[in-house]
């Protein structure tokens, strides 16, 4: 399990240690998060699922788990594939692809709603431009590399409409059509 985290505000978070790649509490709970500033609403918009089970000791247990939004999780994918479309090595970001593709197909009406609200309250922003960017290089045709990373997943519907898929992509995260277009090619 990875725990993701933007990055705290160190005024408010003092004894955080962070460097480029992750967050801890210090002092260390032996614990950490991996930086994740492109995930904006990351603390909007939660869906909170109460667990109720049995511990391995067989004691009774009730947690709370708390998902991020769709639109967060939009946007951490959208970066993800980005950062790996081209690396044969992570295998050319298709997981990531295949994610986006399952988050818009299994919206429901509240969530479209949800994602559709935080986009517009995020969309001037540097994160979401940038996601723009990507989803207009990587998913601007039905043959751009984003789309034929989605149908080269194994896991894709035979069935699936991927046109509607492109079209909410482009509705969550448009273009003003100035917006120069990201490097595809980057393999961070």
């Amino acid at each position: 399990m990875d725990l993701l985290a933007r990055t705290p505000d160190l005024k408010q978070f003092p004894s955080v240690n962070m460097d480029v790649r992750r967050i801890r509490p210090n002092p260390s709970v032996g614990l950490h998060a991996h930086r994740t500033d492109e995930a904006i609403a990351i603390e909007e918009k939660l869906s909170e699922i109460t667990l109720t089970g049995l511990r391995t000791n067989g004691e009774p247990y009730t947690g709370t788990l708390f998902l991020h939004s769709t639109y967060a999780l939009l946007m951490m994918k959208l970066y993800a594939l980005r950062d790996q479309v081209n690396d044969e090595t992570r295998g050319f970001g298709r997981k990531h692809a295949l994610d986006l593709y399952t988050l818009m197909a299994i919206l429901t009406e509240p969530e479209y709603a949800e994602t559709h609200e935080l986009s517009l309250r995020y969309r001037e922003t540097e994160e979401a431009r940038e996601c723009a960017r990507i989803v207009a290089d990587l998913f601007a045709t039905i043959d751009s590399i984003g789309m034929l990373r989605v149908r080269e997943n194994e896991a894709f519907p035979i069935n699936a409409d991927i046109a509607d898929f492109r079209a909410l992509l482009e509705e969550t995260f448009p273009t003003n059509g100035d917006e120069s277009s990201i490097d595809s090619t980057a393999n961070n």
